[in-house]
């Protein structure tokens, strides 16, 4: 591509359409608008601009100062269904990856010993020890998202930021894993006003799936979102290596205490001091 052929949004233009190439969709950009509209019509961030609601071929919400669209964004979503049993909800927790770093944060909560009969209790951040969810990644689904490093910085640093405040009680209507994470992942676009789960998978894969990017139909609500656990929906960057295990290898490495250097020194009469630094 050409340095004539990049515009305005970074993106490549058509030289025969004069259209701007976004991916899943195209953009005329001597008209401000989609050429075809938006597959998700309703989140919770689209209650507070209702012309975005209604007019789904606008770009970045005819605020192109504020808002861009992205060319899909490294924050991984790993969720584990419900099940069977009237207290199994599933579960939600998040990781962000700096590339520039390799800085990796994770962002897990749930109740800290047990809920109430209303889903109500203390709740906990997993404060360092990934190890037990490393050995339980096959039981999850997940969906990755590239962004920036300056992104997903942004998203470490919410993380740090939760986990070292006081700690919220649980609330399964409330405040739980899928609201903690959609309020940290908020400026990404990633907040659908949900509260399980299943509802927050649901319209993370219409949204943001490699699936919706091949096959557009699979983003309408009636389509069910497919919860094959082991699998990334989303477009992790090929490292040569599973991307999830990845994740896990570098937050449990960055979290290793770092080994102490013992330095030792003779004296004239040859008596040898060591001290460990």
């Amino acid at each position: 591509m050409s340095q004539n052929e990049a515009r305005l949004t970074g993106k490549e233009r058509d030289s025969e359409s004069g259209l701007d190439h976004f991916g899943a969709r195209y953009m005329g950009s001597s008209l401000g608008r989609w050429m075809s509209p938006d597959p998700i019509n309703l989140t919770s961030a689209r209650l507070l601009n209702p012309g975005n609601t209604l007019n789904k071929y606008v770009y970045g919400a005819n605020n192109p100062l504020k808002y861009i669209d992205r060319d899909g964004e490294d924050i991984t979503v790993f969720y584990r269904p419900s099940g069977a049993g009237a207290t199994n909800f599933g579960h939600i927790f998040i990781a962000a990856f700096n590339q520039n770093t390799n800085r990796v944060g994770f962002l897990d909560y749930y109740p800290k010993s047990g809920t109430d009969s209303l889903g109500r209790g203390p709740g906990t951040f997993n404060n360092g020890n990934m190890q037990d969810r490393a050995g339980q990644a096959d039981q999850f689904a997940t969906l990755t998202i590239r962004t920036t490093p300056e992104q997903a910085q942004k998203v470490l640093d919410l993380i740090d930021k939760l986990k070292s405040g006081s700690t919220q009680d649980y609330a399964a209507l409330s405040h739980n894993c899928t609201t903690v994470c959609e309020d940290v992942l908020h400026d990404l676009g990633l907040d659908f006003g949900d509260i399980t789960p299943d509802q927050y998978w649901g319209d993370l894969y219409r949204r943001y799936s490699q699936d919706v990017q091949d096959n557009p139909f699979k983003a309408f609500p009636f389509v069910q979102a497919p919860r094959q656990t082991g699998r990334d929906y989303g477009n992790p960057r090929n490292y040569g290596v599973n991307f999830t295990w990845l994740l896990f290898q570098l937050y449990l490495n960055q979290n290793k205490p770092q080994p102490k250097a013992t330095v030792c020194t003779d004296d004239h009469l040859g008596n040898r001091t060591c001290t460990t630094q």
